[in-house]
């Protein structure tokens, strides 16, 4: 007996194109949608930390965990990755997934290969200034590992209601309130990463 070119889901998928057709041009709404509501947290953040001149959205189904990135062009770049901040695990396929991990903040420190640059002398120096920069819960929060990151508090579904409270706004303060937190070390990768050349 030949073998099924086609599985059941496949077949129903086949037999119901033109239903299927129309639930995929409103997921593809969604998601351009949902990338304006990260745009929305990316100018809350810049609104309020206007030295922060570099951002990158990557929400899209093709990008991973997906998230946000942002931080300043002064400070070093590895391909599309800049030293900064991001809050990453935002990708609707995640948040909407219930067996989806929590998004999580962090400090990227570089990468090795960017040259003069060394990412554990930038996680020493944040690690360093964690207890002048946070409040004793932000602490406990993050741990006590060198580098930086947290989950985030929120779980996925309630991160999903505020998204679809009104118009996102209690989601875009919530993904923001984050990036304020993590702007507190500003000063700090200034000092290390401003000027990768000076690095030791």
């Amino acid at each position: 007996m030949a073998k099924e070119r086609f599985n059941e889901a496949q077949r129903w998928l086949i037999q119901n194109w033109a239903k299927a057709h129309l639930l995929e041009d409103a997921m593809d709404t969604v998601r351009k949608r949902y990338a304006e509501i990260c745009t929305d947290v990316v100018d809350a953040v810049q609104d309020k930390h206007p030295e922060l001149d570099w951002s990158h959205v990557y929400v899209s189904r093709e990008t991973g965990k997906g998230g946000i990135g942002i931080g300043r062009k002064a400070w070093p770049c590895y391909y599309n990755w800049r030293v900064g901040f991001y809050v990453e695990g935002l990708r609707l396929e995640l948040l909407a997934s219930e067996a989806g991990d929590r998004p999580n903040a962090s400090i990227w420190p570089g990468s090795t290969a960017i040259r003069g640059l060394d990412p554990r002398r930038v996680d020493s120096a944040i690690h360093a200034a964690k207890p002048r920069l946070l409040a004793k819960h932000e602490l406990r929060r993050c741990g006590k590992d060198e580098q930086f990151w947290y989950y985030v508090p929120d779980a996925p579904k309630q991160l999903i209601d505020m998204l679809m409270d009104g118009d996102g706004r209690r989601f875009v303060d919530c993904i923001a309130a984050h990036f304020d937190l993590l702007a507190r070390f500003t000063p700090v990768l200034d000092k290390v990463v401003a000027k990768p050349s000076r690095a030791k």
